[in-house]
């Protein structure tokens, strides 16, 4: 997996996922996401385009659900979104529309951030 921020303005951060997310891609003691952005980022607005992923396994979806958790506690959102076909599948069979905050495209995350869901 690699993050790269696409962006970064009126306070939101868009971040670029590419490749496999899965556990040999988290194996790192620092989580990924963190890494890039800096731990003080959990309190902000972050876009994640999954566009360009191209497989998720169970240590992925765990990966995000664990950001999303330390997002909502800092009083961020993060909000994934322009996810790919199987990467979908993965998601609806594990019915993470309910725990994560996913989006068709970029606008439908912005308006995400304005107003919780769309």
């Amino acid at each position: 997996m690699k993050l790269t921020v696409a962006s970064s303005e009126a306070g939101v951060t868009c971040v670029d996922c590419e490749g496999d997310i899965t556990q040999s891609d988290l194996w790192e003691e620092e989580n990924p996401l963190e890494k890039l952005l800096g731990e003080d980022k959990y309190s902000g607005k972050v876009l994640v385009s999954l566009a360009r992923a191209v497989y998720i396994d169970s240590a992925g979806v765990g990966f995000f659900i664990g950001c999303h958790e330390r997002f909502t506690k800092a009083g961020g959102m993060l909000v994934l979104h322009s996810i790919p076909p199987m990467v979908n599948h993965i998601f609806q069979l594990l019915q993470m529309h309910t725990v994560l905050h996913l989006a068709k495209e970029e606008a439908d995350a912005r308006a995400m951030l304005v107003g919780g869901r769309p």
